[in-house]
């Protein structure tokens, strides 16, 4: 699939090294939401499902390091495991969230 020039993603530090975000200018989610891990990247129910932020959060857990994800609004927040680089995660993170917005079809807030 061809990359979407017009979807940028910020990437900024937190006080916590293992933490980033990854803002972006479309909404990726109406409530917060939080995933401890790859169990908890999917709809326990029918509300969760209106949502969808679950499905980003299952792909993010993909990724070798990925330890917490959290979703809200227009970001995502990142943790990976003390024992990893961002330099190892960060570019894959931005490409799947592009990804994500390009093929969920998710237009600018």
């Amino acid at each position: 699939m061809k990359e979407n020039p017009d979807i940028k993603v910020v990437v900024t530090s937190t006080k916590r090294s293992v933490v980033k975000k990854f803002h972006v200018r479309q909404r990726l989610s109406y409530y917060p939401e939080m995933y401890y891990g790859p169990a908890d990247a999917y709809p326990f129910n029918v509300n969760d499902m209106e949502n969808e932020g679950y499905l980003l959060a299952d792909i993010l857990f993909k990724l070798v390091g990925v330890q917490r994800v959290k979703i809200d609004g227009y970001y995502v927040r990142v943790t990976i495991g003390y024992s990893f680089k961002w330099e190892e995660v960060e570019d894959k993170i931005i490409a799947l969230i592009k990804e994500y917005i390009q093929t969920r079809k998710i237009t600018e807030g």
